[in-house]
């Protein structure tokens, strides 16, 4: 096998046990770290053909959809933690939604607690919604444009990775390899460009 060159995290920082703090989800950061890390030394590794270049395009698609599932699901959690402040207050469906539950208005006033996931690029949209209501925000996410294309095409790629029915399957075609890198750039952009992006680091 090729050897791949170790990338260790700056100032030789280690990541410590992901505990709950209440809704917020104490060492994201370092979450965050490990996971730019990740993506960083595939792509890296892959600015020159290897034996093990399949391996290492699906890796890459594992590895940034893992941090975009992340990002998003800390805005749900920032916008869950404002709930009842001055100004905020989130509806029962979109409560159960923050919180990845299934909604059942007969169970009212508290939603069931069984697990229910949106799609992923809805569950995208509503992060960003929900993110800027919580902070009395006037935004609206941008989906028409090439960035938000490729993304919901590589959504296509990272399910049939994970749920593979043929070898076929398995494999990341060039034209794939460039829409989820450019669909990577566009969520790195558009998270810090959020009105309320400041509140995601405190």
């Amino acid at each position: 096998m090729t050897d791949l060159p170790k990338i260790t995290l700056p100032g030789g920082a280690k990541l410590p046990p992901v505990t709950s703090h209440g809704h917020i989800i104490t060492g994201f950061k370092q979450l965050d770290l490990i996971l730019n890390s990740d993506i960083s030394w595939y792509l890296h590794i892959l600015e020159n053909p290897t034996p093990e270049e399949q391996l290492l395009r699906r890796a890459l698609v594992r590895a940034i959809f893992a941090e975009i599932e992340a990002e998003t699901y800390l805005m749900k959690q920032k916008a869950l933690s404002r709930d009842g402040q001055p100004g905020v207050s989130f509806k029962p469906k979109d409560l159960a939604k923050l919180k990845d539950e299934k909604y059942d208005p007969a169970a009212q006033p508290r939603a069931k607690a069984d697990k229910n996931y949106m799609k992923f690029a809805d569950n995208i949209k509503f992060a960003f919604k929900k993110l800027a209501f919580a902070y009395s925000k006037n935004y609206t996410l941008d989906v028409e444009n090439q960035g938000w294309n490729s993304l919901t095409k590589s959504i296509e790629v990272r399910d049939r990775l994970v749920h593979p029915k043929k070898v076929e399957d398995l494999t990341v075609s060039d034209a794939e390899l460039a829409r989820v890198k450019e669909a990577h750039n566009w969520f790195s952009t558009t998270v810090p460009s959020h009105p309320a992006a400041i509140y995601l680091s405190q």
